[in-house]
């Protein structure tokens, strides 16, 4: 192709080639000047209409007249058909090629984000998407100028489509969420991609990579990137805010035109080259070299900002500066702090669970710090996990956190890099970093250096006897230590029978190792625990009580040993043992959460209910913005059928966390109650906005069933079933349902069974349930086996004699069984205990009941 003519222009040199075709320098003979020629490739020219519409977006560009737009001479063909396109050249080189070089400085990262907006911005106002901006479109000119190029091409790829495996990603990394599900894209694809591409200028990396495409498709679509300050300390906290808003991944939440964007830039910009020089210097992560080899001298600071701040604060008139800089005058007064998921810079599969370890582990050990520090609630990792929450801003809208840790994790052979950001999730404003090494045979004291490095960054004074806290049941194993990390972070994911098995795994392999080492026998416990959930095995329940028992006899003084300990006993109806459990966790740790759940939930199912309201409450003043504690209090007075006292609890869940549904659901549940069917409607399809759910179809089959509407029910109850499967009330639900639209015997008792069936075999690890009983009795009345009926009712009431719902359900199964006496007895002393009379009036087995004088008075009564 070299000294060949094309038309009127001869080739001179070849420039570069990429996936859009291969670029030369040329001279054009009849002007005497110097262009850039795109031969296109022929597969994406071959069809005329792709052919034409090219064709007409590069006569569109052409007419674009901009300083920050590369100038187009002409497109034309070859006599064989090959389409290129005549450009301007440019002396200069690509951003991307200046970016290989290292990070850009901040002045010059600004100054061409304004330039390639502007570009964006004249491009937009011409009705042209450009699809494919990328630091290898745009060319950085001898004078410093930005021109961007390629205009249009994108569009000939149509959707984008990852299948491919083993191939280098190029444009995929820039592409917006929007382009990857092959959604109609506008101007705001552009500025998310430009956003990758100032991210990039930054930092010298991109914020969405993997080895495989599909794995760099995951991180954009569900993904935030790593916080700028893991790659250097430099960095205005105006142009984080600029950036992040620019990738956002909702389309609506990014700017929505280029021109607010660059208004942003330019404000940033005068602020910048206003401002004194820092001299605080910046390295990329993750950094190579080996931890000391001594306990506390292991962290090897990755940033040289340690030294540069230390020689800064020698010299008064600079300190100012940097206690604005590192966020110091910025923390708020009351810290509620969401420690997120830990990103893990690594393709292999065990370093993710590493990552979710340490964050579970950390979060566990900074509680210790709420002693310390009155106005710290830390927001517990099982509360992250189970919302999904991955990022600042969904922690403050779920659970009103108003700070955040992010964490990023790196694993090679000797030593583990470590780098914290704290966040104030409100702003998204970058308050304080740190990052470290680790020699992986110093990996036991990781937690240690964690905790101390998050309470200088909190600002909270780190005791020494919290510090004993944190160390105790530790090991001195670091594979023991590794293993145990893993396996914590297997549990995060424990809805996932597989994950369990892991974890129990590298438990035991790491009590091998020490056969000392409480905390593994404590999570062990655990593992077991979450097993039985699963599967309902008896045998898992042993195996968790004799190493929740073992962690015990190793170390008495670890609350969540004790914690743990407690789970397993209130699973197997041991209440009181329970209780003792959790107040013990207390004494070591006065203000555990998880403890004053577990007593009150404890206290609730042996009957003593005001003690039970009296945790709830305490537990609420422990954690006043935190929605749970609501939630809980909520569901005890529903459980009471106090059900004013339980929307008030649910309406500030709501309140607090507007994107939670649980707020919702429960509401919509009270409503029933209350036999307001239209508002529980709204409730309840308003929670189902946020995706198919097991307990919201489970209520909406109820209300169905209650309106007589059967077959809406059934249908319903197998759509929850499709979701959850394990539930012995749903089967007996579906059961009734099918009994009361006439579906055949053998399938409604078919059905009964299978609840049966589900029931006992949770009454074997807890007998004492009186709500297990009740249930029992009513589907054994259905298939006939009175004698088993009548026990487990009088189990039942014994147990519970003044609970509602008890009374109320043993009094349908009474008229079941045709003691109409007695049925009627217990259904009036629910109505009088606040039983909600929607259940009584509207169950098809109450009917002939409804018409008995006595109970005609008692409604008339309750209706005063």
């Amino acid at each position: 192709m070299i000294g060949t003519t094309i038309s009127h222009y001869k080739i001179t040199e070849k420039l570069g080639e990429g996936g859009m075709g291969v670029v030369y320098k040329a001279l054009d003979i009849k002007l005497d000047r110097e262009v850039a020629i795109k031969f296109l490739p022929s597969p994406m020219t071959a069809d005329n209409e792709r052919k034409q519409r090219l064709i007409n977006e590069a006569k569109t560009a052409s007419s674009i007249d901009h300083p920050n737009i590369c100038s187009i001479y002409e497109i034309d063909e070859t006599p064989s058909g090959d389409l290129f396109i005549v450009m301007r050249a440019y002396e200069g080189v690509s951003l991307d090629k200046k970016i290989e070089a290292g990070p850009l400085p901040v002045k010059e990262v600004v100054r061409y984000g304004i330039q390639i907006a502007a570009g964006l911005q004249a491009a937009h106002e011409n009705g042209i998407v450009h699809r494919d901006i990328k630091s290898s479109n745009v060319i950085v000119t001898g004078k410093n100028e930005i021109k961007l190029i390629d205009f249009g091409l994108a569009k000939l790829r149509g959707g984008t489509k990852i299948t491919r495996t083993g191939k280098a990603v190029g444009s995929l990394a820039y592409m917006s969420p929007e382009q990857l599900r092959t959604d109609e894209v506008d101007m705001r694809s552009d500025i998310f991609s430009l956003g990758v591409v100032l991210y990039e200028m930054i930092t010298g990396d991109r914020p969405f990579k993997g080895e495989y495409e599909q794995v760099v498709a995951y991180a954009i679509t569900n993904q935030d990137p790593s916080p700028l300050a893991v790659y250097r300390a430099d960095i205005p906290q105006g142009l984080e805010r600029v950036i992040i808003r620019c990738l956002e991944k909702n389309a609506d939440l990014r700017y929505q035109n280029a021109a607010d964007l660059i208004d942003d830039l330019k404000n940033l910009q005068q602020v910048i080259e206003t401002e004194a020089p820092t001299n605080i210097a910046y390295s990329k992560f993750p950094t190579t070299g080996a931890g000391i080899g001594r306990r506390r001298q292991y962290i090897v600071p990755v940033l040289i900002v340690l030294t540069a701040l230390f020689l800064i604060l020698s010299y008064p008139y600079l300190r100012q500066f940097v206690e604005e800089f590192t966020g110091k005058d910025s923390l708020p007064q009351d810290r509620y702090l969401a420690v997120l998921p830990f990103t893990t810079i690594s393709d292999h599969p065990g370093d993710s669970y590493l990552s979710d370890g340490l964050m579970d582990l950390l979060t566990g050990k900074i509680t210790q710090l709420e002693i310390a520090h009155g106005s710290l609630f830390v927001i517990p990792a099982s509360e992250i996990r189970r919302h999904d929450i991955t990022s600042a801003s969904d922690a403050y809208k779920l659970f009103g956190a108003n700070l955040a840790v992010q964490g990023t994790v790196y694993r090679d052979e000797r030593n583990v890099h470590v780098a914290l950001v704290l966040i104030d999730s409100r702003s998204l404003v970058q308050l304080a970093a740190w990052d470290g090494i680790i020699g992986k045979e110093q990996l036991t004291d990781l937690h240690r250096e964690l905790v101390i490095q998050l309470s200088r960054m909190l600002e909270v004074e780190l005791k020494p006897q919290q510090m004993a806290a944190i160390d105790r049941g530790n090991t001195i194993n670091p594979r023991a230590y590794e293993l145990y990390l893993e396996a914590r972070g297997y549990l995060q994911r424990y809805e996932q029978l597989q994950n369990i098995s892991m974890a129990i795994e590298r438990l035991e392999e790491a009590i091998q190792l020490d056969p000392l080492y409480s905390l593994a026998y404590a999570s062990i416990g655990e593992a077991y625990l979450r097993k039985y959930d699963a599967t309902k095995d008896r045998r898992w329940i042993d195996r968790a009580v004799h190493n929740g028992t073992r962690a015990l006899e190793l170390n008495d003084n670890i609350a969540s040993v004790h914690v743990t300990l407690g789970m397993i006993l209130t699973g197997t109806g041991e209440y009181e043992k329970a209780i003792d459990s959790f107040e013990r966790a207390i004494e070591i740790d006065p203000i555990n959460s998880d403890a004053f759940r577990g007593i009150a939930r404890a206290y609730e199912q042996i009957g003593e209910f005001d003690e039970a309201e009296s945790v709830y409450k305490r537990a609420i003043r422990l954690r006043p913005s935190y929605w749970v504690g609501y939630n809980l209090l909520g569901g005890f007075y529903y459980r009471r059928a106090q059900y004013e006292n339980a929307i008030e609890q649910y309406r500030r869940v709501t309140e607090l966390t507007p994107d939670n549904i649980a707020g919702y659901v429960n509401l919509g549940a009270i409503y029933f109650e209350l036999d307001q069917w239209d508002k529980a409607r709204q409730y309840f399809e308003r929670a189902l906005e946020f995706g198919p759910n097991y307990a919201i179809y489970y209520n909406l089959g109820t209300i169905y069933f209650y309106e007589s509407m059967y077959e809406d029910a059934i249908h319903v109850y197998e759509q929850a079933l499709s979701i959850h499967d394990h539930d012995y009330r749903l089967w007996g639900s579906l059961a009734s349902a099918y009994y009361w639209s006439g579906k055949s015997y053998d399938l409604v008792t078919e059905t009964f069974r299978r609840a049966i069936s589900l029931a006992e075999n949770e009454k074997e690890i807890n007998p004492r349930d009186p709500n297990l009983l009740v249930s029992l009795a009513g589907y054994y009345e259905r298939i006939g086996d009175s004698e088993t009926t009548y026990k487990y009712l009088d189990d039942a009431l014994a147990i519970a004699r003044d609970d509602a719902y008890i009374l109320s359900r043993a009094g349908v199964i009474y008229e079941q069984l045709g003691e109409r006496e007695r049925a009627l007895q217990l259904i009036i002393s629910a109505l009088e205990q606040g039983h909600s009379i929607v259940y009584i009036k509207n169950d098809p087995v109450l009917k002939e009941l409804h018409k008995e004088p006595e109970y005609i008075e008692t409604v008339r009564n309750l209706d005063r």
